[in-house]
């Protein structure tokens, strides 16, 4: 398993960043903890980078667990109705403990 920190902005400002960062998700073969809890806004860019990147895991066999807390960042994520088609919980200790204790079907 391997923790992957993205904070500040994940915007079309810092697209670059993160950008790289997902792409090298991507080519992880195991699972994956992306830690978002230090994330302070996102926008559709982000979004669409990380729901590609989750799928592609996912169609390859690979979880991917989501930490994120803030309820304002949850709510944008539930507005842009991705809360069916991530895994996300409040804290990176709960998404190990996730992938710890459960076989996480992709």
């Amino acid at each position: 398993m391997t923790i992957v920190p993205l904070e500040g902005a994940l915007d079309i400002g810092r697209y670059p960043n993160f950008h790289d960062a997902l792409s090298r998700v991507l080519e992880m073969r195991r699972p994956v903890v992306l830690d978002l809890t230090r994330a302070t806004r996102f926008d559709s860019t982000f979004l669409t980078e990380l729901l590609l990147v989750v799928r592609r895991r996912t169609d390859a066999g690979f979880a991917t667990i989501i930490a994120l807390a803030d309820p304002a960042l949850v709510r944008v994520v539930s507005l842009a109705r991705l809360l069916e088609r991530l895994t996300i919980v409040p804290t990176v200790i709960a998404a190990t403990h996730l992938l710890e204790t459960t076989s996480l079907e992709a």
